[in-house]
């Protein structure tokens, strides 16, 4: 069989298009806008497009269809942006027998900005083709052809461009103190919240804030976790910095999880109460207004940078963070015994939660639980992936439990507070609102912290406790 191009001679000019946690790319996806439309190449299907579409904000923004289907792998909270720009020249490739039937084809896209280039290929066999479908894949790996979703495509032709990761990997060596491990992850997601400021600056989604607020929280937690570590009053005095970056998005947040739950808001609420609850999404988007501003200032003042700066310094230069009882233990050993620890702790304090438990005491079970999360999130390289992924699986769902039942409560004091400084016109209205809101989220709650207590069932289970014992505890038997 011989190969056959037919070159299209048209140049077009793209935008290669993804979310700035690079979904698409992870999934083995690549989306193009162009003066013709979107087109979406995939690792594992068919290539997809919609005419009359170049930009794109929002995913649910687009008409139902196919592509858009196709495109769920990114967060509805997500915007898609333009990762870069460059020029794309299609062609076609038949491999055909001597009768001249094509018996496979692939399309073939060159791309190439002001910075490198790079050629998607997409296979195509019909019926019976296999043989020669095969063969023209194994040509194009011996050409040095990978996967899409391994390939580096965004390296390739926007190499100045940083990839952006929530979850950094920090490597854990068999040799590393617990001291040195603290210090690279402090230094990795100090990176990650100086990530997200641009983003946050911009107002481009509510994702920038959110990664921002858990790369500071995680920051905290390794201070909390890491005891003994760093200098006793070091840690606490830098425990505090951090909480005070933390506090000035607090509000903003809170105003960011209730207005992206607006929609679904009408639907719990009789129609009777709608009008007021217009205009309570009206007050509360004007405050988010003022919240978002106030936030840009803080960001982009000297006393912002000047902090932020000398807390990157500070971890780059660990020297100065002083030495604790605990500084040299090998990290392995230390995560080890902090994981179980705070394991044994969660699993004796959530056995006695019932329907009745404080507000308050199932807070505090949340707090472990995220802590115990993030330890894991830390170590998980250096341990087993299937069985890490066996306790991380039920701790994820009981934490989305709690979370929600964590939300309920924010949710009811923050309209408390809101509703006490109420004015004008619509006052009365807004009032029945919020009483009607908060009445439908204790209701919620109420069923959420039955959900808490199934949830922490299946995750306090035999099979679980053997599985930390083996991983983190040498397999012991304790009392």
């Amino acid at each position: 069989m011989k190969p056959r191009l037919f070159p299209d001679e048209n140049l077009l000019n793209i935008s290669v298009l993804d979310s700035f946690d690079q979904s698409l790319s992870e999934a083995g996806l690549l989306l193009v806008g162009s003066d013709q439309g979107l087109e979406l190449v995939s690792a594992r299907g068919p290539t997809l497009t919609l005419a009359g579409v170049r930009d794109v904000g929002f995913v649910g923004e687009l008409p139902d269809g196919p592509l858009k289907n196709a495109l769920s792998v990114v967060s509805p909270f997500r915007r898609l942006l333009e990762i870069g720009a460059c020029e794309m020249q299609n062609a076609s490739l038949a491999l055909q027998d001597n009768k001249g039937k094509t018996r496979a084809s692939a399309n073939l896209r060159l791309l190439a900005s002001a910075k490198g280039r790079g050629l998607v290929v997409s296979l195509q066999g019909g019926q019976g083709c296999g043989k020669a479908l095969s063969q023209l894949r194994k040509s194009v790996i011996a050409g040095g052809g990978v996967p899409l979703a391994q390939a580096d495509i965004y390296g390739q032709l926007f190499p100045q461009r940083s990839p952006y990761t929530a979850k950094p990997t920090v490597s854990v060596g068999e040799a590393e103190s617990a001291r040195d491990l603290a210090t690279h992850l402090i230094r990795a997601y100090i990176r990650v919240a100086r990530a997200n400021e641009a983003g946050i600056v911009a107002d481009l989604d509510t994702e920038y804030l959110h990664d921002y607020r858990i790369a500071l929280r995680k920051i905290r937690s390794v201070l909390s976790l890491f005891k003994g570590v760093y200098d006793q009053k070091r840690a606490q005095a830098l425990k505090e910095r951090f909480s005070a970056l933390m506090d000035r998005t607090g509000r903003l947040r809170d105003l960011d999880v209730f207005l992206l739950g607006k929609e679904q808001l009408f639907d719990v609420l009789p129609p009777m109460f709608h009008h007021g609850l217009n205009e309570l999404i009206a007050l509360l988007t004007k405050e988010r207004e003022a919240e978002w501003k106030r936030l840009t200032k803080h960001l982009k003042s000297r006393s912002y940078l000047n902090e932020i700066e000398a807390l990157e310094g500070l971890f780059s230069r660990p020297s100065k963070l002083g030495r604790g009882p605990n500084a040299d233990l090998p990290a392995l050993e230390f995560a080890s015994a902090e994981i179980w620890n705070r394991y044994r702790k969660i699993a004796k304090f959530g056995s006695t939660t019932a329907p009745d438990t404080d507000d308050r005491e199932i807070h505090k079970l949340r707090i472990q639980c995220k802590k115990l999360r993030y330890l894991l999130e830390f170590f998980a390289p250096v341990f087993p992936k299937k069985r890490i992924k066996s306790v991380v699986k039920p701790l994820k769902k009981l934490q989305g439990n709690l979370g929600d039942f964590n939300d309920c409560s924010v949710q009811q004091e923050s309209l408390h507070a809101f509703a006490k400084n109420l004015k004008g016109p619509a006052k009365l209205e807004i009032a029945q609102c919020v009483g009607a809101l908060i009445i439908t989220l204790r209701a919620r709650q109420s069923e959420e912290r039955i959900q808490v207590i199934d949830e922490f069932a299946r995750f306090n289970s035999p099979r679980t406790e053997r599985t930390f014992r083996g991983l983190f505890h040498g397999g012991q038997n304790v009392g």
